[in-house]
């Protein structure tokens, strides 16, 4: 006897049954596209984020020194959470 098993499909054409798999394929391949998963924080330079804001870029320095904005730094560029920025700013409302 053999360790593999068939499968006997009655009332539908090959092609039909062929058609149908693309279709639930394709419908859950679109769904998969569409989930978000886990998204990665956006980050936006010093420019971005002064634009932002309307500040200086003298500002956004004085409030990094401060602690009101966490910087990262990725060699010499430096980088602000756009999450971080605008969190920030509901605060300060």
């Amino acid at each position: 006897m053999s360790a593999s098993k068939k499968i006997i499909l009655e009332g539908i054409t090959s092609a039909d049954l062929v058609s149908q798999l693309a279709k639930s394929v394709k419908e859950l391949l679109t769904n998969e596209k569409t989930t978000p998963t886990e998204q990665t924080p956006e980050f936006w330079t010093r420019q971005q984020t002064a634009d932002f804001l309307s500040v200086s870029l003298v500002t956004l320095f004085n409030w990094n020194k401060k602690g009101i904005l966490k910087t990262y730094r990725v060699g010499t560029k430096v980088f602000y959470r756009k999450s971080d920025v605008l969190e920030c700013l509901k605060k300060s409302k």
